[in-house]
């Protein structure tokens, strides 16, 4: 009978230690799926990450691109005014050649005087009527 009692022992405790194994590699199963559930989400994560800076980027640099645009046109829009700054201060009046012969204009007295002598040089040169 003990023999009996001994071997039923050893029966149950064989069934709970396989049991406790096959709990263990249960657990074990559940903490592997788990785990690549985590990963899984993680790299998935990352990689929303990644193409959002991605698109962030590209905002970036197309909005740099488009404020370097307009940099650059009010740049030539200045540079342009300059110019035109320039040509006008160029064209200011100047004075006509002297002229030879008997109707020769006497010097002018004062400021006035000179700038009834002057024209500005955008205007046709006057031709003179010859006398026959």
């Amino acid at each position: 009978a003990e023999a009996a009692a001994e071997k039923e022992s050893k029966f149950a405790e064989m069934q709970a230690e396989a049991e406790i194994a096959r709990q263990n590699r249960d657990l074990e199963v559940q903490k592997a799926a788990f785990k690549q559930e985590t990963e899984e989400a993680r790299a998935k994560a990352e990689m929303a990450y990644k193409i959002e800076q991605e698109r962030i980027n590209k905002i970036f640099a197309t909005e740099h691109a488009a404020a370097e645009m307009t940099r650059l046109e009010k740049e030539t829009e200045l540079k342009r005014q300059a110019v035109e700054i320039e040509r006008e201060k160029l064209n200011v009046r100047r004075p006509l050649p002297k002229k030879t012969g008997r109707l020769q204009k006497q010097k002018p007295k004062s400021i006035a005087d000179k700038q009834k002598q002057m024209r500005p040089c955008t205007q046709p040169r006057r031709k003179r009527k010859r006398s026959a």
